[in-house]
């Protein structure tokens, strides 16, 4: 095989012959069960990857491009909103909404996710450097 990936438990085999892969998962489950007395579970897949790309470690993967996976991000635009409303009621920022916030920036970084950045983080960015002056970097200092 040319394109194995492997993360943890994760495994995905890119091939062009559908046949060839159903080939492939039988030999593994020969080696798997007589070797180490393991099987594959059950939600193992052979589909084209062209259109609906590789659900991967968090992200959907494409040919040149990679988007967030679709629950997280539908988790992450929520957790913006509910941030941006707090801050236009003028309510004070939690220590946990300033991480959450900073942690989905960190994995909208690692994928083509510019336009949800600047729909949904730019517009609480200020709000949330603010509060680490005011908050974390004064914590430091005194």
């Amino acid at each position: 095989c040319k394109y194995v990936i492997r993360y943890m438990d994760d495994i995905v085999i890119l091939h062009h012959s559908k046949g060839f892969l159903h080939w492939l998962k039988r030999k593994m489950d020969d080696y798997l069960w007589e070797e180490l007395e393991l099987t594959i579970k059950e939600n193992w897949q052979v589909f084209p990857t062209g259109i609906r790309g590789v659900d991967y470690v968090g992200y959907r993967h494409f040919y040149n491009f990679k988007l967030l996976r679709k629950s997280t991000c539908k988790k992450y635009k929520k957790r913006m909103l509910q941030i941006k409303a707090k801050m236009d009621a003028g309510e004070k920022l939690t220590y946990s909404e300033w991480c959450s916030a900073n942690s989905y920036l960190g994995w909208v970084g690692w994928c083509d996710g510019y336009r949800l950045t600047q729909k949904y983080f730019t517009p609480i960015k200020e709000y949330l450097d603010e509060y680490y002056i005011t908050e974390i970097k004064e914590r430091k200092v005194s």
